[in-house]
C-alpha cells in the first residue's frame, strides 16, 4: 500500500480527522494508525456479535 492509499484508508476509518492531519505523519505512523483502526473495528465487531 502506498502512502496515498494509507491516507485514504485512514480517512475512511476516521472521518473526524482532515487529510492534512494524516499527511503530517510518516509512513510508519500511518501503518501503526491503520493497525490500530483495524484492531478497534475488530473489537467493535466482536462486542456487537457477543451482544446480538
Amino acid at each position: 500500500m502506498d502512502r496515498q492509499q494509507m491516507i485514504e484508508a485512514l480517512m475512511s476509518y476516521r472521518d473526524d480527522k482532515p487529510k492534512a492531519f494524516w499527511e503530517t505523519m510518516d509512513d510508519d505512523m500511518l501503518e501503526m494508525a491503520i493497525s490500530a483502526e483495524k484492531e478497534r473495528a475488530r473489537n467493535e465487531m466482536i462486542d456487537y456479535l457477543a451482544t446480538a
